[in-house]
């Protein structure tokens, strides 16, 4: 191989890149936005179930009120869900001729990232959640006035980490993850009339 390689050599990885489908790319970013979130939230429900089953030995009064972590935890892999839909609708058919076009493979891959951003945070809010529940669980069976404050920070918890993958729910625009639609009539007119000008 010589020394200075260009996209255009079979050889590197960017040739390889750009001839995978954009299609491949936004399937494989919609599967990992459902598939992380889903281990995130069963990760916490691990976590806070364990605590939450052993601290009711102790106290089994906590029991009914602790079950809000694991609906908390199950949140996380509803919104996973929510987000894949979104993109899913973000998809739109492309002629063959234009499969590989830049406006293509952008979208394709602003759909994979927004997937791999939303997957793994909700895989962190998750884990987050699942260790709040637990020592909300843990420290209510020591002491039932914790609760509420325990409570509170959970609360508090996961709007803050779903704001960091809620942004890039909606990266691909319309005018980026549909390039090929057919443009207004209107819009076209207007564009011949400043052309006049």
């Amino acid at each position: 191989m010589s020394g200075s390689t260009v996209a255009g050599d079979p050889s590197t990885w960017a040739h390889a890149l750009v001839k995978i489908s954009p299609y491949t790319f936004s399937a494989i970013g919609i599967a990992v936005s459902i598939g992380v979130s889903v281990l995130g939230a069963a990760w916490g429900i691990y976590i806070t179930g364990s605590s939450l089953i052993g601290a009711a030995i102790k106290a089994p009064r906590i029991t009914s009120k602790n079950l809000i972590s694991v609906i908390f935890c199950e949140a996380v892999a509803i919104y996973g869900v929510i987000v894949a839909i979104i993109l899913q609708t973000k998809l739109e058919s492309v002629p063959q001729s234009l499969l590989y076009a830049p406006e293509s493979l952008r979208a394709g891959y602003a759909i994979f990232a927004s997937g791999i951003i939303v997957g793994f945070a909700n895989l962190v809010c998750g884990l987050c959640v699942g260790i709040i529940g637990s020592s909300c669980a843990l420290s209510d069976a020591q002491n039932s006035s914790l609760f509420l404050k325990h409570r509170g920070l959970q609360e508090h918890d996961i709007p803050l980490l779903w704001s960091v993958g809620v942004p890039w729910t909606c990266l691909p625009p319309s005018e980026i993850s549909n390039p090929f639609l057919q443009e207004d009539p209107y819009v076209e007119e207007q564009r011949g009339n400043m052309d006049l000008l």
